[in-house]
C-alpha cells in the first residue's frame, strides 16, 4: 500500500510540473514568435522602397545593366538592401520580373500562380515559395501603371531560431522533469516514513 501511494504522488507531481513546463513552453514559442514576425513585418516595410522602384522600372530580368537594353539597372546588387529579399513585379496575372537580393530568383510555375492571388493590400501574408528556399513573408501593393509590386523577406532564419528555442526548452524541461522525480522520490518516501512506522 505505501508503495502504491508513493508511486502515485511521485507521478501525480511529475505530471503537474510536466503541464507546467508544457505550459512555459507554449506561452514562450507563441510570445517569441509574435514578437519576430513584427520585427520581420517591420524590416518589410522598410525593404521596398529602391529595390521595389528598381524592380517596377525594370521590364525585363534583373540582371546586370546593358547599355544596349535601356541601361536597365542590377536590382539584385543595390546597395543597403538585405540578402535575401525578394522582389516581383505583376502585370495582369503574369509575373514579369523576379529577383533576390544577392541571390538567384527562378520561380516556378505554382509559386508565380501563388503570387499573383496575393491581394495587393499592403499587409503581410506568409507563402511557402519552394522553388526559392521556402517560407516568405510577403506583402503586394499596386504599382504605378496597374501592375502590382511584390516585397518579401525569407523566414529561414526566423524558423532557425525558434527551432534552437525548441530544442533548448526540451532539453531544459527534461532535465527538470528528471530532478523533479529523483528529488521527488525521496521526498515522498521521507515524508511516507510514519505512515510505514504505523503500518509496521
Amino acid at each position: 500500500a505505501a508503495r502504491t501511494l508513493r508511486g502515485r504522488l511521485i507521478a501525480g507531481l511529475v505530471t503537474l510540473l510536466a503541464l507546467a513546463c508544457a505550459g512555459v513552453g507554449f506561452v514562450t514559442f507563441e510570445v517569441l514568435n509574435h514578437t519576430l514576425i513584427v520585427q520581420l513585418d517591420k524590416q518589410l516595410a522598410a525593404a521596398g522602397g529602391r529595390y521595389v522602384a528598381c524592380i517596377e522600372g525594370n521590364q525585363g530580368p534583373p540582371g546586370p545593366a546593358d547599355p544596349d537594353d535601356g541601361g536597365h539597372q542590377n536590382c539584385n546588387n543595390l546597395p543597403g538592401q538585405g540578402a535575401g529579399t525578394f522582389g516581383a513585379r505583376i502585370k495582369n496575372g503574369v509575373v514579369t520580373n523576379q529577383g533576390i537580393i544577392k541571390g538567384h530568383s527562378q520561380l516556378s510555375a505554382t509559386d508565380k500562380a501563388m503570387l499573383a492571388r496575393l491581394p495587393a493590400d499592403g499587409r503581410s501574408h506568409t507563402l511557402d515559395l519552394r522553388s526559392i528556399g521556402g517560407d516568405y513573408r510577403l506583402t503586394a501593393l499596386p504599382g504605378q501603371d496597374g501592375d502590382v509590386i511584390i516585397t518579401g523577406l525569407p523566414l529561414a532564419d526566423m524558423e532557425s531560431t525558434l527551432h534552437e528555442v525548441e530544442l533548448a526548452e526540451l532539453i531544459a524541461f527534461s532535465a527538470a522533469l528528471l530532478l523533479a522525480g529523483f528529488i521527488g522520490t525521496g521526498f515522498v518516501r521521507l515524508s511516507l516514513r510514519p505512515l510505514r512506522r504505523v503500518a509496521a
